[in-house]
């Protein structure tokens, strides 16, 4: 009599083996906090001696930016824009005019600046609520601290200068008076468009200082919070049994 042997459930070929659904049944991932070195639940099943992690990442936070930076933002893009004009339209008056004075000119220092500053408003408020992503804080500190250095110091320096103007705006040089109505005329309301423009720079300069102060705290708070994803493999810990000892990993 001959026996036929059972069937067997496995595959012919091994390599077509079906995939485990855990990749890595003997891993477990907890996070730390990177300041306390609290951890959280999951951690309570880790041995003391599982010093060898798999991995480790930072979990990245973000922040959604509140109404009022971005009121700022918008007042900035909106009087930048203003303050932009008013220097062009005080350029365009005095060349037109053939004039030129002891402060003419000063309304090409500030031009740039205020235009990178409207520039950088859009394109905050696009990022944070034209494409509602949220950001690392520090997306603002950099570009804002540069921001209210350089205007506020600028715009407030020609505004001192613009102040002290008196009946010797319209001369070309020292030993020459030109006290010419048509000249002045235009020197004064060439003048009065720039102390426009440069009040609205300092604001914007104040604007940026109150975002970059806030950017700050907020770093601050996020880097207090922050928190690493460790997982360690726990192969060899499941059942009592010790591995070669490993190289401590640092979590900080």
């Amino acid at each position: 009599m001959v026996t036929q042997p059972e069937p067997s459930h496995a595959p012919a070929n091994p390599s077509l083996q079906p995939a485990p659904s855990n990749p890595h049944p003997d891993t477990i991932t907890f996070t730390v906090n990177s300041r306390t070195l609290s951890m959280d639940e999951k951690a309570v099943n880790v041995p003391a001696s599982a010093l060898n992690p798999v991995s480790v990442r930072p979990v990245q936070r973000k922040i959604n930016t509140s109404i009022g930076i971005t009121i700022a933002q918008g007042a900035i893009f909106v009087s930048g824009i203003i303050s932009a004009a008013l220097l062009g339209s005080s350029i365009t008056k005095e060349q037109n005019a053939n004039v030129r004075g002891y402060y003419s000119g000063l309304a090409f220092v500030p031009i740039a600046p205020v235009c990178l500053s409207a520039f950088w408003a859009l394109v905050a408020l696009g990022i944070s609520r034209g494409l509602r992503t949220p950001v690392h804080p520090a997306f603002y500190v950099a570009f804002d601290l540069l921001l209210w250095l350089t205007i506020l110091g600028i715009s407030i320096c020609i505004v001192i200068l613009l102040g002290s103007q008196d009946g010797y705006a319209c001369s070309y040089n020292y030993r020459r008076y030109r006290p010419e109505r048509g000249c002045r005329s235009v020197l004064i309301e060439s003048w009065k468009m720039q102390m426009a423009a440069n009040a609205l720079a300092i604001f914007n300069g104040l604007a940026h200082f109150g975002i970059f102060v806030w950017g700050c705290r907020m770093v601050h708070k996020v880097n207090k919070m922050m928190k690493f994803e460790v997982t360690i493999n726990l192969n060899g810990f499941n059942n009592g049994g010790v591995v070669a000892p490993a190289a401590p990993a640092v979590y900080a």
